[in-house]
C-alpha cells in the first residue's frame, strides 16, 4: 500500500510506494490539499515516482507548480514547439500548486521601490511547503501511457543523460585510442542503456557527440 511516514505535527518526511495497488489508492489521498511536506524535494520525487508508475512525466514549473509536462498548450505549426522539461504541449492541466511556510525579507535595490523591501517565498531543501491547490485530471490531449511517457522522457534528454559510466567510459576510451567515435558504435552502446521500446535515432548519436565534444573542451 501507499503510505507516508509523518511526525507529531503531521508533517509527511518520507513516501513509500512499495507494492502499491495504484487501482486501491487516489491521486487525492497521495497527494491530499492542505498536506504539509518536508520540502519541495521530497513532494516532488513523489510524483515523479507516481508519473513514472502511470505513464506520464512530471516537470516543475515556476518554482510553485509541479505539473504533468503535458500541461503547455498546442502550438501553431509554424511554431518551434518547446523541449523544455520534456514538453509535448498537449494542454494538460494536471498540476499541484505549493506554498512555502518560510518568507524571506529582501531590499528592492531597483526600480521605482528602491530602497523598500519585500517578502519572497522560501524554496529550497529542509523548507517545508503545503500543497495549496490540486488538479489531479490529465486533460487535452494528454493521455498517459507508456508510449507517452517514453516520448517525454526522451524530449527532455533523460536516456541520454541517464547514460551509465561503464558505457561513457567504453566511448572516452575509444575516442582516445581511435580518435573518433563511429556512429554505429555509438548506437550499439545506447542500445544496450535504453528500454526495449525506445528506439535509437541519429538526434542520439548527435547528442553524445556534442557531449564528448563539450567535456574534451573543458578537460583540454
Amino acid at each position: 500500500m501507499f503510505s507516508y511516514d509523518s511526525d507529531d505535527e503531521s508533517l509527511i518526511t518520507s513516501c513509500s510506494f512499495d507494492n502499491i495497488d495504484l487501482n486501491t489508492v487516489t491521486q487525492s489521498e497521495i497527494f491530499p490539499i492542505g498536506s504539509r511536506w518536508r520540502d519541495r524535494s521530497l513532494l516532488y520525487s513523489t510524483v515523479q515516482a507516481y508519473a513514472a508508475a502511470t505513464g506520464w512525466k512530471a516537470s516543475l514549473s515556476h518554482s510553485f507548480y509541479i505539473r504533468c509536462s503535458c500541461y503547455n498548450r498546442p502550438l501553431r505549426k509554424n511554431k518551434t514547439r518547446s523541449f523544455t522539461s520534456g514538453t509535448i504541449s498537449k494542454d494538460c492541466k494536471w498540476e499541484i500548486k505549493i506554498r512555502s511556510t518560510q518568507n524571506d525579507v529582501r531590499r528592492i535595490n531597483s526600480g521605482l521601490s528602491e530602497g523598500k523591501y519585500k517578502s519572497y517565498p522560501v524554496i529550497k531543501d529542509g523548507v517545508n511547503i503545503i500543497i495549496s491547490k490540486a488538479n489531479l485530471e490529465h486533460t487535452g490531449e494528454c493521455k498517459p501511457s507508456t508510449l507517452q511517457q517514453v516520448m517525454q522522457r526522451s524530449r527532455s534528454g533523460a536516456y541520454v543523460k541517464g547514460i551509465s559510466d561503464t558505457s561513457l567510459f567504453t566511448l572516452c576510451t575509444m575516442l582516445k585510442d581511435e580518435g573518433k567515435l563511429s556512429s554505429s558504435f555509438i548506437k550499439q552502446v545506447l542500445r544496450s542503456q535504453f528500454p526495449a521500446n525506445k528506439n535509437v535515432t541519429n538526434r542520439h548519436v548527435y547528442w553524445m557527440k556534442q557531449r564528448f565534444k563539450k567535456y574534451i573542451t573543458k578537460n583540454a
